[in-house]
């Protein structure tokens, strides 16, 4: 037997990590009132943690459907490329064949060597242009799935943050 003071074995004060407005506190919230680990004490209005976890889930699912969508557009656009190679080729051979022609024989005119020499141009043009594009592809697929790992982390921290609005016992015990 003896004689003292008990004192509590832990103590915490308990604060909820987001701001807002309490919307619900536990009927019994009161001193010497004993709760378990876990049961909920009282909770922060969530509307706006709601909304700010749908707008990341949301932003998520379009980076994720634009890279998808990039994809698809770059094995396309290999495939223009293709033609786009041949319709460049095409055009050369023409050249080629009407100045030889023209030089060699005298056959056709002058305009018509400029107007193939113009097409072959613009076929090459038209080439260099795709095969940027294409080249290009990879580093912007590449920008939108930087993005996609932000949208993610965002989904993330909206979730926790939602998580937050309801405070819980840290451990089974009594309140002061």
């Amino acid at each position: 037997t003896g004689y003292g003071e008990i004192q509590a074995l832990k103590s915490v004060r308990i604060a909820p990590e987001v701001a807002g407005k309490v919307t619900r506190v536990h009927s019994q919230l009161e001193s010497g009132r004993y709760f378990k680990k876990d049961e909920i004490l009282f909770e922060i209005d969530k509307r706006d943690y709601l909304t700010a976890y749908k707008d990341a889930r949301a932003t998520l699912s379009h980076m994720t459907s634009t890279i998808e969508r990039m994809r698809k557009e770059q094995e396309i656009l290999n495939l223009r490329m293709t033609n786009q190679r041949r319709n460049r080729d095409l055009a050369e051979e023409e050249f080629k064949r009407l100045e030889k022609l023209y030089r060699e024989s005298k056959i056709g005119t002058q305009s018509q060597i400029d107007a193939a020499e113009r097409s072959y141009n613009a076929a090459v043009d038209q080439f260099a242009q795709m095969t940027q594009a294409v080249e290009t592809f990879p580093l912007q697929i590449r920008e939108v799935q930087y993005q996609l790992e932000s949208a993610k982390a965002g989904v993330f921290r909206a979730a926790t943050n939602l998580r937050r609005c309801s405070v819980r016992a840290p451990f089974s015990g009594r309140i002061q």
